[in-house]
């Protein structure tokens, strides 16, 4: 694995983000990054000048302050797990607290991915292309609320609708997915949810949000 040391920051490109946040001495680790195809590396910028590139696979860092960082992924993986059942990852579960990706590479966010990260309170697609939630994605993630759009998300890998999100419905009012896909996504949802189709705001607006984030 090459570590890259106080590296500049990435142009505002299509990418993954998480936010952590995170005390002195506090190792964040990303439990499997695979790489899309024709791709030979990623590197994930971990938002305090240290940057980490490698064939995918598991990624770590320990953080030398405490603060809320910002991590960035490249757009070079097809598939990301957080947490999933490593055990290293899970200690590090709390510390995510937000996910965003527009990026054209990731297809896949897999099973248990986000399994654990009970702070997590903020979650965006964007113009993604991801299109699969695999079950047990974001169990347990109960500061989840409100409503959860997932424009285009097309196979929820596992019956039910609610079943990316088992264990954390308390907080969430409604899934809403984009009409097209309406056909594709059949199941019932958790009693706590309401699930709709169609509603988004529109890309111009999309753009806009993501302009102000980067």
């Amino acid at each position: 694995m090459k570590i890259i040391v106080k590296t500049q920051l990435l142009p505002a490109v299509a990418s993954t983000r998480l936010t952590v946040r995170v005390a002195a001495g506090d190792t964040v680790t990303l439990a499997s990054l695979a790489l899309a195809t024709g791709h030979s590396a990623v590197t994930v910028e971990w938002g305090d000048g240290e940057a980490t590139e490698a064939p995918g696979g598991k990624f770590a860092h320990t953080y030398a302050a405490a603060g809320e960082y910002g991590i960035r992924i490249t757009d070079d993986i097809q598939s990301l797990i957080v947490t999933g059942t490593d055990a290293e990852a899970a200690l590090s579960a709390p510390f995510i607290t937000g996910f965003w990706s527009d990026a054209k590479m990731l297809t896949q966010l897999a099973n248990f991915g986000f399994s654990g990260c009970v702070n997590l309170t903020a979650l965006s697609f964007d113009n993604s292309a991801i299109t699969t939630l695999y079950p047990g994605l974001f169990k347990g993630c109960a500061a989840l609320s409100g409503v959860i759009q997932l424009p285009t998300v097309t196979s929820l890998a596992g019956p039910g609708t609610s079943q990316p999100f088992v264990n954390c419905t308390g907080g969430i009012t409604e899934i809403r997915f984009a009409a097209a896909h309406e056909a594709a996504i059949t199941s019932s949802a958790s009693p706590a949810m309401t699930v709709r189709f169609g509603g988004f705001p529109s890309e111009a607006a999309r753009r806009s949000a993501r302009s102000r984030r980067t």
